[in-house]
């Protein structure tokens, strides 16, 4: 087996059991479908998932291992209990209502099996909206880049890692022992996991690739004052433990990458976000003053902008 497919899920049967039905159209066109396993975690549904996909496993011939958690544990520890089970050398994470592109997985199959440098493969994403509306969220169409390990790639691409579906790495236990024995569990950890492979092997932007996202279900957790940017910020404390340098740095690219979680142009919004993070226990005081002087700037140019309308 050389990869596993995971899939943390709470009370979404019906979209779960469509996402197994176009795993299996997919898997099963691969040469060799038994590279590829599944591990759905449920978060103690109280719905009828699990059934369903006893019964779906009944049925089948992909290989599916199911866990039970036996109370809602929260989607973090969902993840890494998924992650924890699995025994593929590669894994990736899914969304219970996110459905993979066609011919994607066979990219990362053929991928995986040749590339002995590689440590991860990011996709591009769009989103589905309950009307059938698609819209291109990041990706340009039949694009793939190749990046080099290193600090560079991490700022490059590693902030895609908030949207969990479709992304692909090498599962070493050693990045998993440093992350569940930290401080800064969080539930936007996927960032981490990608974000150590960047940093010690190449990687891969499949931007022509497109995970489509789910944008209609109701999530089962919600965005805090700071628009989960202090959740987004442990991955890189964690990363770059003893450099104080890169850890500043790729918390203020991420930042300006997704300054719409600081949610810049209201002013009355952001300085809501800016005052939830200052007031964190959770981060640096040299991380806070350096988003002052950010926001500061950010801010300013925003209003600029807004005058020379």
């Amino acid at each position: 087996m050389l990869l596993e497919i995971l899939i943390p899920t709470f009370n979404r049967e019906e979209f779960l059991i469509k996402n197994l039905d176009l795993l299996n159209s997919q898997i099963s066109k691969l040469p060799n479908p038994t590279q590829v396993a599944i591990i759905i975690s449920d978060n103690c549904s109280s719905d009828n998932t699990v059934k369903a996909v006893q019964e779906y496993i009944a049925n089948s011939s992909l290989k599916i291992h199911l866990l039970q958690q036996d109370y809602n544990r929260g989607l973090e520890v969902n993840a890494v209990n998924a992650l924890s089970a699995a025994t593929a050398p590669w894994v990736m994470f899914l969304g219970d209502d996110d459905y993979l592109p066609d011919e994607y997985l066979k990219f990362i199959i053929e991928q995986i099996s040749t590339r002995r440098d590689l440590g991860c493969i990011v996709p591009g994403s769009s989103r589905l909206y309950s009307d059938g509306t698609i819209r291109i969220i990041h990706g340009d169409e039949g694009k793939l880049t190749y990046l080099k390990p290193g600090f560079k790639s991490v700022l490059k691409i590693s902030y895609f890692g908030h949207q969990l579906s479709g992304l692909t790495f090498l599962k070493d236990e050693t990045m998993i022992e440093k992350y569940t024995a930290s401080k800064y569990r969080n539930i936007q950890l996927f960032i981490y996991f990608i974000a150590f492979n960047i940093d010690n092997k190449s990687s891969i932007y499949a931007e022509k690739y497109k995970v489509l996202v789910s944008h209609f279900n109701h999530r089962h957790w919600n965005f805090d004052e700071s628009g989960l940017l202090i959740d987004n910020y442990l991955n890189y404390l964690l990363l770059y433990e003893n450099n104080i340098i890169k850890r500043i740095i790729s918390c203020v690219v991420f930042t300006d990458k997704q300054k719409w979680r600081l949610r810049i142009g209201s002013i009355k919004k952001s300085l809501r976000s800016l005052n939830n993070i200052l007031h964190s226990n959770k981060l640096p005081i040299s991380l806070k003053a350096t988003l002052v002087v950010y926001y500061i700037y950010a801010s300013s140019y925003s209003l600029l902008q807004r005058a020379l309308r």
